[in-house]
């Protein structure tokens, strides 16, 4: 699962007393995830900052500025399908802060 949010739009961004009610809810449904066996690699946080590295080894910082979403961080799930992961990200309480939730499969896992 790969965290995106919205780090440049002033209104969208989540207050001190959002925060604080999602920190409950969220340790709550890691949790679950580690104690159900679905976890398989932890939590990683990304800064918001980042850097971009273009083919002509130009370096800019990033995200691009014409794209509000970056990645915030993300977590390895256990999941048998798409359908599977789905239904794990739906409970995610990290949706009601208004960030997205990219879902990828890596066979390896």
């Amino acid at each position: 699962m790969v965290f995106r949010r919205d780090y440049h739009t002033e209104e969208v961004q989540p207050t001190a007393e959002q925060i604080a009610n999602f920190l409950k809810p969220w340790q709550d449904w890691y949790s679950e995830l580690e104690s159900g066996g679905k976890l398989a690699r932890p939590i990683r946080r990304l800064d918001a900052k980042g850097r971009i590295v273009f083919k002509d080894n130009v370096v800019t910082s990033g995200p691009y500025k014409e794209v509000k979403e970056s990645i915030g961080g993300m977590i390895a799930i256990r999941a048998e399908s798409y359908e599977e992961a789905d239904e794990i990200v739906k409970c995610c309480p990290i949706l009601q802060l208004g960030i997205n939730v990219e879902i990828r499969i890596t066979p390896d896992l």
